[in-house]
């Protein structure tokens, strides 16, 4: 699933609810490296104000979009219930797995 589809308050509440102390929250974002647009022949993704837009022909029939999270709300978020950031790491280069960065958390209580 896409996480800015699901994130808000109520997201973090409801993790908190189902997981138990040490428990592990893996997941990727696009960041802010789409500032610069990529793309691929026909396929694209790029940030447009607080906003993603992006389209990938093989499974897309028009664009789409979906909320940018920048760095800043999820290490604030993930302080604020309880979480620590274990592990976050972006490739490098300009491909399109540069343009998403991956997270490890790990609930403190």
């Amino acid at each position: 699933f896409s996480l800015s589809h699901f994130y808000n308050e109520k997201f973090w509440d409801k993790l908190n609810k189902v997981t138990k102390k040490s428990s592990k929250f893996i997941f990727n974002v696009v960041n802010k490296n789409c500032l610069s647009k990529w793309t691929d022949d026909k396929d694209y993704m790029y940030i447009d104000g607080d906003k993603i837009k992006y389209y990938f022909d093989a499974v897309h029939t028009n664009e789409m979009s979906e909320m940018f999270i920048s760095e800043e709300e999820i290490e604030e978020k993930a302080s604020k219930y309880k979480w620590t950031v274990e592990i976050k790491t972006t490739p490098v280069g300009d491909d399109l797995d540069s343009k998403y960065t991956w997270y490890v958390l790990k609930k403190s209580c």
